[in-house]
């Protein structure tokens, strides 16, 4: 008789640096009823449908410092974040189960897709409300015999991974807990299989692949090589297994795998350069011409609309040389341009004399921490401006280890006269400004 199971977790969530809001709703989850629900370290059924379920998760901090929760939910929605898991070798993917949200939240799952090649099931979530998660469900089918038939030599048991991750914008990644189950043999003998660098380690290196455990004779999948800008990777080896294997047999003992990266110290070269359009102001100066690696992930100085002189507005840098995604792209084999543009935003008349502006009030950034973080002093300094000023809203960034800052909300009861999204008038009353902050994380249920 089939066994109802779920899956549990058997770490913790994984918070991406760098954008999004807010945190775990824990609402039960709806499974589709014709497929067993799986659960971590069990065996399941041999030719039977099994569900599990990948769940992302949406935190953050609203404006007046309240954390989102089950029971209290902020206005805060994430941006587009790309989810993908590789169904297990062995286990048929055989469709997506339901997709479930609490009705009090909002969010939704678009471009939902099974990419048989890579064994990998993908899909976006959108606007996913702060304090809410969203579940997928997906459908496999376990294989009709133990027998593997890459290796002939296994007949005893067969083990299962199950890991998704999730990615904003191409850049900033999350990885969830890791899923274990098995058919076959529950008393046969397991061996380790682990993963290390050897070497100098350089700096943004991704996270090891986690430990797994296999039976003698199984078919087991290498890792992936990590990516870290300006190094090359090795390949992970390991005495019974040449480097750049895909797969390898498991022998009778545990395996370690090491990997070992390289500068590229013949790395091509190409430069950065910022180019201005339209009413530049006389007081602005480009950033200056960069010499950057090929494949080097750059990030753009002084980011605008985030920056501007006082009283002008920008566009933003933009380039037909390369990407930007999130602040940033990746360098190619070619020289780039960056270009923008300014325009003028009501200025105040100068000749105007100060004594007829009335009193000076302030603009107060206030950088309404997480709990837990660190306060590295980074947020802008308090200012003082008369009424009628353009203000543009500060581009310095605080900092919060994992978490991203998005941006500085006006906390005031004062009626705001915006001129865009980043100017707005300044009132005849000191004001406050909140800054914003999220993180999203995905897990296997």
């Amino acid at each position: 008789m089939a066994r109802k199971r779920k899956l549990r977790n058997n770490r913790n969530n994984i918070a991406i640096l760098g954008g999004l809001f807010v945190a775990a709703f824990t609402g039960g989850i709806m499974i589709n009823a014709s497929a067993d629900l799986i659960e971590d370290g069990s065996e399941l059924d041999l030719d039977a449908t099994h569900s599990y379920s990948i769940v992302t998760s949406y935190e953050g901090v609203d404006v007046r410092g309240v954390a989102s929760n089950d029971t209290r939910l902020a206005n805060l929605y994430s941006d587009r974040i790309i989810v993908t898991n590789q169904v297990p070798r062995g286990m048929t993917f055989e469709k997506f189960g339901e997709t479930n949200i609490a009705d009090k939240c909002k969010g939704k799952v678009v471009d939902l897709n099974y990419d048989e090649t890579i064994r990998t099931v993908s899909y976006a979530v959108e606007g996913l409300q702060a304090g809410c998660e969203i579940s997928v469900d997906v459908i496999v089918r376990t294989p009709k015999e133990v027998e593997d038939e890459a290796t002939k030599a296994q007949d005893l048991r067969r083990d299962f991974y199950v890991q998704a991750k999730a990615t904003e914008n191409g850049i900033a990644s999350a990885r969830s807990n890791l899923a274990h189950t098995y058919i076959g043999n529950d008393v046969v003998p397991l061996y380790k299989v682990n993963y290390e660098f050897t070497g100098d380690i350089p700096y943004g290196v991704p996270e090891l692949p986690e430990q797994t455990r296999y039976s003698k004779g199984a078919l087991v999948e290498v890792a992936p090589n990590p990516y870290v800008p300006g190094y090359s990777f090795s390949g992970w080896s390991a005495g019974e297994v040449p480097e750049g294997s895909d797969s390898f047999t498991m022998p009778a003992n545990d395996v370690t795998l090491t990997g070992t990266f390289v500068k590229n110290a013949e790395a091509p070269y190409y430069k950065v350069t910022y180019r201005a359009t339209g009413y530049v102001p006389a007081n602005y100066y480009a950033p200056a011409t960069k010499t950057v690696a090929a494949g080097t992930l750059f990030r753009l100085d002084q980011l605008t609309k985030d920056y501007a002189p006082e009283n002008y507005g920008f566009s933003g840098w933009m380039t037909a040389d390369a990407e930007i995604v999130d602040d940033g792209f990746i360098m190619p084999e070619h020289d780039v341009e960056i270009v923008g543009s300014f325009n003028m935003l009501s200025p105040i008349e100068e000749t105007q004399a100060p004594a007829n502006r009335g009193q000076k009030h302030t603009v107060t950034y206030k950088p309404n921490l997480p709990a837990g973080c660190k306060d590295y002093n980074t947020s802008p300094a308090q200012k003082s401006y008369f009424a009628g000023e353009a203000i543009h809203i500060s581009a310095n960034k605080p900092i919060c280890d994992d978490y991203n800052f998005k941006g500085w909300q006006i906390d005031s009861d004062a009626k705001i006269k915006f001129i865009n999204e980043d100017y707005f008038e300044m009132p005849s009353e000191d004001i406050t400004l909140r800054a914003v902050w999220s993180k999203f994380s995905v897990q296997i249920k």
